[in-house]
Order: C-alpha cells, then sequence, then structure tokens
C-alpha cells in the first residue's frame, strides 16, 4: 500500500524562495520606501510576500495534515481487521495448522512431543 507523504522538498524550496524574496526586500528597503516614484511597488511587493508565504503555510499545514490523517485511518483500519479476524486467527484449524508447519517448528512455538504421550495416565 502507497502511504501519502508531505512533499517537503516542494514546501523547502518554496519556503527558500520566500525568504529570498524578503531578504531582498529588506535589502532594499530604504530604495523602495522612501523613494515616492516607488511606493506602488512598495505596497504590491508587501502584499504578495504576504499572500504567497500564507498561502504557501495554508497548503503546507494541509498537506501534512491530510498525511496525519490518512495515517490515523490505516491505523485505525488495521485495528478493526485484526480485531474482526481475531476469531479466525484463535480457531483450531490455524492453531493445527502452525503446530504442524516447519516454520512453527523453526521458531520454537511448537513443542514438539515425543513418542511416549506424557498426559497419559498409567
Amino acid at each position: 500500500m502507497n502511504y501519502i507523504y508531505p512533499n517537503y522538498g516542494l514546501w523547502y524550496n518554496r519556503f527558500a524562495l520566500h525568504g529570498l524574496g524578503l531578504f531582498i526586500y529588506v535589502y532594499n528597503y530604504q530604495i523602495l520606501n522612501y523613494n515616492a516614484h516607488w511606493r506602488a511597488l512598495n505596497k504590491l511587493a508587501l502584499f504578495f510576500m504576504f499572500f504567497y508565504t500564507s498561502r504557501t503555510i495554508y497548503h503546507y499545514k494541509k498537506d501534512v495534515l491530510r498525511a496525519n490523517l490518512f495515517d490515523e485511518y490505516v491505523q485505525l483500519r488495521s485495528d478493526e481487521i485484526i480485531k474482526e479476524k481475531e476469531p479466525l486467527l484463535k480457531s483450531e484449524s490455524n492453531i493445527h495448522l502452525f503446530n504442524n508447519s516447519i516454520r512453527g517448528k523453526e521458531m520454537g512455538l511448537v513443542r514438539i512431543r515425543s513418542k511416549r504421550n506424557p498426559f497419559k495416565m498409567p
């Protein structure tokens, strides 16, 4: 079964680009803020940085939440299936099959009886 994982490479790249844009804005803050001709660009840059940063954070949290919810669903569903199939696991036919299997003897879970029956009363 395929599991859902957040695409960390994508989010790392996006946050790095946002950090680079913020660095460029802070580096050129005096030119953008104090020049009357660049006021519109200043306001637009602030708006776009805020908008895309908040959008990236929202989608990252959504991606992580989706992965966590899927993981929780898989865990709950596997617990339900195990609980549902538990009587089949404990049935006599399965225990008998496991006792006679080579794997059960290799694991040491099966005690091999000798020719003499130890439960027989003399």
